[in-house]
C-alpha cells in the first residue's frame, strides 16, 4: 500500500493479491453475509480493514453505527484493530482514540470521514451479550472459528439499521473442524442450495470467499511458508496454509507419536541448559525435563513425579540435586503458577527462581501470561513429532521418562470435542496422568508454537 500525490490529490495505491480481489467483488455483491475463510497470513484481515471498514463503511456509510468484534479482546486489539489503525495512520485519517486501547473491556473507535465522526463499537465475542439491544449498519467478526454459534446468530439479529447503505456482515477466519458451525451453517447451506428462514435461498444472502497463504506469498518474509511446513504437522499445514477442512478431533491428542521414531536413548548434555516444564497439580506433581540441542529439537531427558501433597520448593531442590553440574535452567509450564497461592505469599515461579538462585545457578522464566488452548498447544506437539516435511524434532528417553511417554500415548480429547479428557486422572487404577501431557504441551508451545502469536509481551521473565 502506498500514498501517491497526483497534483493536489492524494491517492491510495494498494496491490491486491488474488484473494483480496475476490473479497472486493464479494463485498460489492451487497449480500448480507460475506464469509472470508482463508489461511494464515493470506491478507484477509488487512484488506477487510481497508476495503470494508474504511472505504465502504467510514466513507460511504457514515450515518450509522458499525461493529467490529473478534473472539477475544487480545485478538481484537493485537490483530484486528491493529490492521485498521495501520491503515488510518498511513492514510492520515483522524481517529479517536489516537492509540490502540489496552484495557480488555468494551470501547468505541471514531473515524473522521471529512464530514462527520463515524462510530465503530469494538467488542469481544467471549462476552457478546454486550451487543444485545444495539442496532448496527455493518458488522465485522474476525476469527470466528473460536466462537460459539449463538454469537453469530446474535450478530445477525443486530444487523438491522435500515438507513445503512451497505447492510453487511463480514466474517474473516481460518478453517476449523468439518463439524464446526461455520461449515454446517454456512458452507453446507450454500453447497446444498438450502432455503433459509423467510424462503430465501442461501446463495441470495451469503457470499463465500476462500484463499490460501500462497496467494499472499509476495508480501511475506522469504521462507515463511517453508518455515510453517517445518513447524506444523501435515494436518495443520493442510488446514492453516492450504485452507482445507481437516479434522484433528479423532480422539488421540498426539496422533503423530510413534514409539519406533520418538523413543531414543538421550544423554544429558551438562553444558546445555536444562528446560523444566512444570504442572502444579499436587498429587501427583508432574514435571518433565528437556534439552534443546542446536536449538532445533526438544529432547525429554528426565521426569519428576512426586505424590502426596508435593511442594514446589522440594521439587525444585530435587532437580538441582540430580544435576549439580548444570549451571543454567529455563523454566516453563502452567501459567497458573504465576499466581500467589493461599499457602504462600510467593507464586510457584517466584519460589522456583529463589530456590535456583540460592543454589548459585541462573534461571530464565519462559511462562506465558495465560495458558495456550489445548488445541493450539497439541498442534505444536504434533508439529514437533512430525512436520509437513516428515521430519521429527521431539524425542523421549526410552528408560528415564516412562510416565511422560505413557501420558503422551494416552492423552485424548473428550468425544466430539477438542477439550482434554482428564477422566484417567481420577481413576486410581490408571497409570496415565494427563499432567505429564500438559507439560509436553507447555514446552512445545513455549518454544515452537503452532499458531503465530499476536504482537505484545507473551512471557514472564
Amino acid at each position: 500500500m502506498k500514498i501517491e500525490t497526483v497534483g493536489d490529490v492524494e491517492r491510495v495505491r494498494y496491490r491486491r493479491n488474488p484473494l483480496q480481489r475476490r473479497i472486493k467483488f464479494a463485498l460489492e455483491t451487497e449480500k448480507k453475509i460475506v464469509g472470508v475463510f482463508a489461511s494464515w497470513r493470506s491478507g484477509k484481515t488487512d484488506y477487510v480493514a481497508l476495503e470494508h471498514c474504511i472505504r465502504r463503511q467510514a466513507y460511504d456509510n457514515g450515518g450509522v453505527l458499525h461493529l467490529i468484534a473478534a473472539n477475544t479482546y487480545g485478538q481484537l486489539i493485537d490483530s484486528t484493530l491493529r490492521a485498521l489503525y495501520d491503515k488510518l495512520e498511513l492514510m492520515g485519517i483522524p481517529h479517536v482514540p489516537r492509540n490502540l486501547p489496552k484495557s480488555h473491556r468494551p470501547f468505541n473507535v471514531f473515524v473522521w470521514n471529512g464530514d462527520r465522526w463515524v462510530e465503530f463499537a469494538c467488542r469481544s465475542m467471549d462476552n457478546f451479550d454486550m451487543v444485545a439491544g444495539m442496532t448496527f449498519g455493518s458488522i465485522w467478526l474476525d476469527e470466528v472459528w473460536k466462537t460459539e454459534k449463538w454469537t453469530y446468530e446474535l450478530a445477525i439479529s443486530r444487523l438491522s439499521d435500515k438507513r445503512s447503505r451497505h447492510l453487511q456482515m463480514v466474517l474473516t477466519t481460518t478453517k476449523d473442524e468439518p463439524e464446526h458451525w461455520m461449515y454446517t451453517d454456512i458452507v453446507q447451506l450454500l453447497d446444498l442450495g438450502r432455503i433459509m428462514e423467510g424462503g430465501v435461498k442461501a446463495s441470495e444472502v451469503i457470499e463465500l470467499v476462500e484463499g490460501t497463504t500462497y496467494e499472499n506469498e509476495w508480501n511475506l518474509a522469504p521462507g515463511f511458508i517453508r518455515t510453517l511446513r517445518a513447524t506444523l504437522d501435515p494436518k495443520m499445514f493442510s488446514r492453516y496454509v492450504e485452507n482445507k477442512w481437516v479434522s484433528a478431533a479423532a480422539g488421540q491428542m498426539f496422533y503423530e507419536f510413534d514409539r519406533a521414531i520418538h523413543m531414543k536413548t538421550l544423554p544429558v548434555e551438562e553444558y546445555l541448559p536444562l528446560i523444566v516444564s512444570s504442572d502444579f497439580n499436587i498429587d501427583p506433581m508432574c514435571w518433565s525435563i528437556w534439552q534443546m540441542p542446536k536449538g532445533e529439537r526438544l529432547n525429554c531427558v528426565d521426569q519428576l513425579k512426586m505424590d502426596f501433597d508435593a511442594d514446589t520448593e522440594t521439587a525444585t531442590k530435587e532437580i538441582l540435586n540430580r544435576y549439580p553440574r548444570v549451571r543454567h535452567f529455563v523454566w516453563t509450564g502452567d501459567a497458573s503458577g504465576r499466581a500467589r497461592s493461599t499457602k504462600s505469599k510467593s507464586s510457584d515461579y517466584q519460589i522456583i527462581r529463589a530456590t535456583v538462585e540460592a543454589a548459585g545457578r541462573t534461571i530464565e522464566l519462559r511462562v506465558r501470561q495465560s495458558n495456550p488452548s489445548v488445541r493450539d498447544s497439541a498442534n505444536a506437539v504434533n508439529g514437533m513429532l512430525k512436520n509437513a516435511e516428515g521430519k521429527a524434532r521431539m524425542f523421549f528417553d526410552r528408560t528415564k521418562v516412562p510416565d511422560a511417554i505413557l501420558s503422551v500415548e494416552g492423552a485424548k480429547y473428550k468425544p466430539g470435542t477438542l477439550e482434554k479428557d482428564d477422566s484417567a486422572d481420577r481413576d486410581p487404577s490408571s497409570r496415565v496422568k494427563t499432567h505429564f501431557a500438559d507439560t509436553v504441551r507447555y514446552v512445545a508451545d513455549a518454544f515452537f508454537p503452532a499458531r503465530p502469536r499476536p504482537i505484545g509481551r507473551q512471557f514472564t521473565k
